[in-house]
């Protein structure tokens, strides 16, 4: 099967298709440069398979070191109960990378303080300026949460949803909030979750909702679904980090081996907690 110019590998489970992270990265850098394109994607894997890792180090780098220059902005949505905590958490993203990516030398100190202010207000400081708005223009502007995430989140930004299947939202509240955003919005969308849990807490009357309703909004949201598939590179990078100086052939090897067996996230963790002490990280 195709996607684009990407060559995938269909898996039968959910209509998800198996790729590695190059074919993960040039689908994504199609779906940004498709201007037309009104949907979200999505990348879901096991738990502890390496999705975020990828997604923090690997994708962000990548995307962000393009000619064309997207930025990526990452929020989870474990816990979000409602609209409003959702985007309390993709704002609360965006603060981070930015602020964080500003301070330098002594000020250090100065912007990390800033971060968590803005942290634990909210963003206060948009509410603030929509309310200036508000009073020079004689209007009442009602900032949504969704209209603070369009005003942050630039039309050349992707925005990343991780931990999806740990929020607390229903399903139609999270996937309508989610349509909003690429439709009504015109922004980009990337949901990092782990489908076959989060399709384990939905039933006939399941309390976030039923399977036929995710199956009509997923169809409905989503462009393409991608199953993380990490390469024996990351794999070991992610699992020793920087303490793979004079490491042997034969360690790396029993690594990537255990890596890509079928319990490989739990050996994954198992290995860095072993690997990693052995070599006194």
């Amino acid at each position: 099967m195709a996607i684009g110019k990407v060559r995938v590998e269909t898996d039968g489970g959910q209509g998800a298709t198996k790729v590695n992270e190059d074919d993960i990265i040039g689908v994504v850098r199609e779906y940004l440069e498709d201007k037309e394109n009104s949907y979200a994607l999505m990348l879901t894997g096991e738990w502890g398979c390496g999705k975020t890792y990828f997604v923090e180090h690997a994708l962000t780098e990548k995307l962000e070191e393009d000619e064309s220059r997207h930025p990526v902005v990452v929020a989870s949505a474990y816990g979000a109960k409602d609209l409003a905590e959702l985007c309390g958490a993709i704002e609360s993203g965006f603060i981070s990378k930015y602020a964080i990516g500003c301070a330098a030398g002594g000020e250090r100190g100065r912007w990390d303080s800033l971060v968590g202010f803005a942290k634990d207000t909210g963003i206060s400081f948009l509410g603030k300026k929509i309310r200036e708005l508000e009073k020079k223009a004689g209007v009442d502007l009602k900032m949504a949460p969704l209209n603070a995430v369009n005003l942050i989140i630039g039309p050349e930004t992707l925005l990343v949803i991780d931990d999806v299947e740990r929020c607390d939202m229903g399903i139609r509240e999270l996937l309508g909030a989610v349509d909003h955003l690429v439709v009504g919005c015109r922004k980009k969308v990337l949901l990092v979750c782990n489908e076959d849990e989060w399709r384990k807490g939905l039933g006939p009357k399941g309390e976030k909702g039923t399977t036929r309703e995710y199956e009509s909004l997923i169809e409905k949201t989503v462009w393409r679904k991608c199953r993380f598939r990490p390469s024996v590179g990351s794999v070991v990078e992610r699992v020793l980090g920087g303490v793979l100086g004079g490491v042997s052939v034969n360690i790396i090897f029993t690594i990537s081996t255990n890596a890509f067996s079928p319990i490989a996230p739990t050996r994954i963790r198992r290995i860095r907690q072993r690997g990693c002490a052995a070599f006194g990280a």
